[in-house]
């Protein structure tokens, strides 16, 4: 049972939510809209009741996150814009198991074999995006990129090599700051995804191990963005740089199914933490909450080549653990250093790379 079913305070949601699940509930009604012109929906039902019929119909056929999205987004719209007698019996129709745990068990396992023949056959765009990606493809990649002569360039070396070093998800480059903490370089970055508790805290603190010329690099990637933040033309800085290293992927890799994206230098960095670090290091050095979502979401460690040359603030360690229970290990983990060695960076630049 949720909090939205219960009647508790509901949950903060950033304005880019709100506007999806609005998106998506107008979406939901087109598509309800279609089935009663087909014939496929009861004329004298109530909307609010067509929704959350053609959610259950078409629910087998959607990715277990998919459709939680459009639970929730149906949810919240049907608690805000429809009466509240026929918001109820639609969310008790959203919510309604028919079936024994053993059966839906069964169901679910079949659809989930469905789904990996899908994604086989016809792959979505998120599964063609890379998550393990060694450093040989990277410097691969970084080199096509120079010899584009795009004026994205520059930025796109940069943007993955600074995302590589840190872990900064592409979108929270805007909000981060360079500064020192004990005389040291470090990195204070706002949390891109902090509400709801799926963030430690509201920011993180990363301290930066990083040689001089990495350090520059960072600074410029920054700058860069914070620039084109100021100006309001973000998104054709991120747009411009996402586009050409597709473009750069399809010609040094054009066998290859899943293609590296801004992002993978996330799952990069993730795969080096994992390797070096314990649970509660790793989520506080991502930005988690959880203990469990690196593991469960990013790239294995299996993957990691290098070593890490960022470490985490202790108040973000602790305020992890805070939030995961006694009885998981979080801390350390058997056979993992929580300290890094200091040898070789991920990957740096070369002085002809322009990167």
């Amino acid at each position: 049972m949720t909090t939205e079913q219960t009647g508790q305070p509901l949950p903060t949601r950033t304005t880019e939510t709100e506007q999806l699940y609005h998106d998506i509930l107008r979406r939901f009604q087109q598509l309800a809209q279609e089935d009663v012109y087909a014939g496929r929906a009861d004329t004298g039902a109530p909307e609010a009741i067509r929704l959350a019929v053609h959610f259950r119909q078409h629910e087998d056929g959607w990715a277990a996150a998919t459709a939680r999205l459009y639970r929730a987004a149906l949810v919240h719209g049907l608690q805000r814009h429809y009466p509240p007698g026929d918001a109820e019996e639609a969310l008790a129709l959203l919510y309604y198991q028919d079936e024994s745990e053993e059966v839906r068990m069964v169901r679910k396992q079949a659809q989930r074999e469905k789904r990996r023949r899908q994604k086989r056959l016809h792959p979505r765009c998120s599964q063609q995006k890379a998550k393990a990606f060694s450093q040989e493809r990277l410097l691969r990649l970084l080199e096509e990129l120079v010899k584009s002569h795009s004026k994205w360039a520059r930025p796109s070396c940069e943007w993955l090599l600074a995302g590589v070093w840190t872990g900064l998800r592409p979108a929270e480059w805007g909000g981060a700051t360079l500064m020192a903490v004990e005389g040291r370089p470090a990195l204070l970055v706002k949390n891109a995804k902090a509400t709801n508790g799926r963030a430690h805290g509201t920011h993180r603190t990363l301290l930066l191990d990083l040689d001089e010329e990495q350090l520059k690099v960072v600074a410029r990637h920054l700058e860069r963005v914070h620039g084109f933040v100021q100006d309001g033309s973000y998104a054709t800085l991120y747009t411009g740089c996402r586009k050409l290293i597709c473009a750069a992927a399809d010609r040094v890799f054009p066998k290859r199914v899943k293609h590296p994206t801004l992002y993978t230098a996330r799952h990069m960095f993730s795969a080096v933490a994992k390797s070096m670090f314990g649970k509660a290091e790793v989520a506080a050095l991502m930005g988690h909450a959880s203990i469990k979502t690196a593991g469960t979401h990013y790239a294995r460690r299996c993957t990691a080549s290098g070593e890490s040359r960022v470490r985490p603030h202790a108040a973000d360690v602790h305020a992890v653990d805070q939030r995961n229970p006694p009885h998981f290990p979080a801390t350390s983990e058997p056979g993992l250093d929580a300290t890094p060695a200091r040898s070789s960076p991920l990957v740096r630049p070369s002085a002809d790379s322009d990167a």
